[in-house]
C-alpha cells in the first residue's frame, strides 16, 4: 500500500516539478518557504511530512568540543518538517584516522554515512564494489531526488565526477561552485609584530632569517605584556601535518593535509611526484627542526586536538603569535577584533613564496554513502535530497540558519537577519559541523542573498591576495582521477604503510632531528614500500586524462 501511495505521489511530483516548461527540478524546489519541505509532493515519491515517524542511523564526524548533531537546530527542524528521526553515530574528528577502517567495516553498520571529505575515492570504490556502500544511480531521478537530479542534468561533468570507474555511483557529493582558492592561510599577530620589529612589512613575504627573528622575539619579549612566559610563537593542529601547508616555498607540494588528500602526491608541471622523497622535503624538515630546537614551535603541535588549538587561538591573553586558519572566526573575540592579519607565504630562497591553490570549485565526492543495512534507500535519499534544495544548501554551506540569520523572501531572494557571531555560546548549535554537511551551492543561489556572509566578505579578498603566490607549476592532482577497484585496493595497501611510516619519521625528525643521517635509507625504504609504484600508477592515470 505504501508503495502505491508513493507511485501516486511521484506522478503528482513530476507534474509539479516540470509542468509544461521542463524547468530543472532544483529551480522548482527553491520555492519552499523554509527550504526543508514545502508541499507533501515536492520530495519525489515520498510525501513529507510522513504520516508515521521513520528512523535512520547515520554515522558521521563531530569536531572535538563541538555540539553533537543530535543538538543541531537544522537537523531538529529537518526532523520536525519531515517526520524523519536520525540516530547519530558520531566519531570524534581527532580519532577518525585511527578508527576509520573499523567504523567503515563494522558488522553493525548504520544506514548511511555523511563524511564530507574524510573518505578517499579508493575507499568509496572499494567499499562500493564489496557491497558495503550500495549503488545510487537508479535513485538519482526527478521523482526521488529532484534537486540533485536537476543539478546533474545541468552539469553532466558533475555526474561524471561522482561515477566510479566501474560505472556505478556509490557516493553523493557536496559542491561549492562559489568556492575559494586559498584554503586556510597564515595569520600573524600584528600587535606583537609591531612591538618587536617596527619596520617589518607584514604584506610582503618574510625570508627565513626574518621569520625566525620574529618568532624569537615573540618568545622572549613578553609581547602580550602579562609578565608571564606564556607566548607560543607558532602552533598548528592536525597532529603536526598541517606544517606541510608551508612546503610549497621549499619547491615541493606536499598534499597530505590539503583538501582532496592524495597522500603526499602532487604535480610538478605534468610530472607526478612524491613529496617525502624530494630534497626540498628534507630541507623543509631540517628547517622545522631548527625552529623546534629553539623553542619556537608549540610543544603540543604533534599531540593537541583541534579543541586544544582553538582554545589557544581565542585565549583572551593572546598567547599565539603565528598560525594558520580558515578565517578570522577562528581567533576573533569580537566583530571588530583585528589582532591578527593575513601574511604571505615565506621566502625560503629555495623556491618562490608559494601557497596551495585548491581550485575554484570545492568538490567533495564522498559526502553521503548508503550502506547495505539501509532498508529504505528511496526514503532516505528523498530526505537527503532536501539538503540539496538551494535555500538549504545556502544555509548548510554558510552556517546561516533560517529565521535566525537569514530568511527567504516571497520573490526568492534571501535577506540576512543578523550576522553570525561565533562568540555567542549557542552559535555553533544551529548548523552541522563541516563534516556532516550536504549541499550544492551555486553562484546563482549565492547571488540572491542581500548581505554576503562574513566568510565570503573576508575570503574573496584573501584569495586575491594569495593568488599572487600560487605556483605556475606545482599543483594538486586533478580530482577527475579516480582509480579502478583493483588499483584502488593496491593504493590503499601502499598508503596505509607509507603514510604511517612517513608521519612517524616527520614527527621524530622535527622534534629530535636526524634526517640527514637517515635520509638515504629512508628514501630506499619508501621505494621498497611502494612509493615508486604509487607515483607511476598516478602518472599513468594523469597521462590518460
Amino acid at each position: 500500500m505504501k508503495r502505491i501511495q508513493r507511485i501516486i505521489a511521484a506522478l503528482l511530483c513530476c507534474c509539479l516539478l516540470f509542468g509544461c516548461s521542463g524547468a530543472p527540478a532544483s529551480s522548482v524546489a527553491a520555492d519552499s518557504s523554509s527550504g526543508t519541505a514545502q508541499a507533501e509532493t515536492e520530495a519525489g515519491p515520498v510525501s513529507f511530512p510522513l504520516s508515521e515517524t521513520a528512523e535512520f542511523n547515520i554515522g558521521t564526524i563531530v569536531m572535538d568540543g563541538a555540539p553533537s548533531n543530535a543538538e543541531c537546530k537544522f537537523w531538529l527542524k529537518h526532523e520536525e518538517e519531515t517526520n524523519v528521526h536520525v540516530e547519530w553515530e558520531e566519531t570524534l574528528f581527532s580519532a577518525w584516522t585511527t578508527k576509520k577502517a573499523a567504523v567503515l567495516s563494522a558488522g553493525d553498520l548504520p544506514d548511511a554515512f555523511i563524511l564530507r571529505g574524510l573518505v578517499t575515492d579508493e575507499e568509496v570504490a572499494s567499499y562500493g564494489a564489496a557491497g558495503t556502500f550500495i549503488k545510487l544511480q537508479d535513485y538519482i531521478t526527478p521523482e526521488i531526488m529532484p534537486n540533485l537530479a536537476g543539478y546533474l542534468e545541468e552539469h553532466p561533468d558533475w555526474k561524471t565526477a561522482i561515477t566510479a570507474p566501474d560505472g556505478n555511483i556509490y557516493s553523493l557529493p557536496s559542491i561549492d561552485a562559489t568556492a575559494y582558492t586559498a584554503d586556510s592561510i597564515p595569520y600573524v599577530n600584528k600587535d606583537w609584530a609591531a612591538q618587536v620589529m617596527q619596520d617589518l612589512d607584514l604584506t610582503q613575504p618574510m625570508d627565513l632569517e626574518t621569520f625566525e627573528a620574529l618568532l624569537t622575539a615573540f618568545k622572549n619579549s613578553d609581547p602580550n605584556g602579562n609578565g608571564k612566559a606564556d607566548e607560543i610563537p607558532w602552533s598548528v593542529g592536525g597532529n603536526g601535518v598541517d606544517f606541510l601547508r608551508w612546503s610549497g616555498s621549499f619547491g615541493i607540494f606536499d598534499s597530505y593535509s590539503a583538501p582532496n588528500n592524495t597522500s603526499h602526491l602532487y604535480l610538478d608541471g605534468d610530472t607526478v611526484k612524491y613529496a617525502p622523497m624530494q630534497e626540498g622535503y628534507k630541507e623543509f624538515v631540517k628547517w622545522l627542526n631548527g625552529l623546534w630546537s629553539k623553542g619556537l614551535i608549540d610543544v603540543e603541535a604533534f599531540t593537541q586536538d583541534s579543541a586544544t588549538l582553538s582554545a589557544k587561538q581565542i585565549d583572551p591573553e593572546r598567547i599565539l603569535g603565528y598560525m594558520y586558519c580558515w578565517r578570522n572566526s577562528a581567533w576573533a573575540l569580537s566583530d571588530d577584533d583585528d589582532t591578527y592579519v593575513v601574511t604571505p607565504p615565506l621566502d625560503t630562497g629555495i623556491s618562490d613564496p608559494t601557497w596551495i591553490n585548491v581550485s575554484d570549485v570545492t568538490f567533495n565526492r564522498g559526502t553521503v554513502m548508503l550502506t547495505s543495512e539501509c532498508e529504505d534507500p528511496e526514503l532516505l535519499l528523498s530526505w537527503i535530497d532536501l539538503c540539496y534544495e538551494p535555500y538549504n544548501s545556502l544555509q548548510l554551506n554558510t552556517a546561516q540558519f533560517d529565521g535566525e540569520h537569514i530568511k527567504k523572501n516571497d520573490d526568492g531572494t534571501f535577506t540576512q537577519l543578523r550576522a553570525i557571531d561565533w562568540n555567542l555560546p549557542d552559535e555553533s548549535t544551529f548548523m552541522p559541523n563541516n563534516y556532516a554537511k550536504i549541499y550544492i551551492l551555486t553562484p546563482e543561489t549565492f547571488a540572491k542573498q542581500d548581505v554576503k556572509p562574513p566568510v565570503y566578505i573576508q575570503k574573496h579578498p584573501i584569495d586575491e591576495m594569495m593568488s599572487e603566490y600560487y605556483s605556475d607549476t606545482l599543483s594538486l592532482l586533478p580530482t577527475s582521477i579516480w582509480l579502478t577497484e583493483e588499483d584502488g585496493k593496491q593504493v590503499a595497501i601502499y598508503r596505509t604503510d607509507l603514510d604511517a611510516y612517513i608521519l612517524d619519521c616527520f614527527a621524530r625528525w622535527v622534534t629530535t632531528g636526524g634526517i640527514d643521517e637517515e635520509w638515504d635509507a629512508y628514501v630506499t625504504k619508501l621505494s621498497e614500500m611502494g612509493a615508486d609504484d604509487l607515483v607511476n600508477l598516478y602518472q599513468s592515470y594523469y597521462d590518460a586524462l
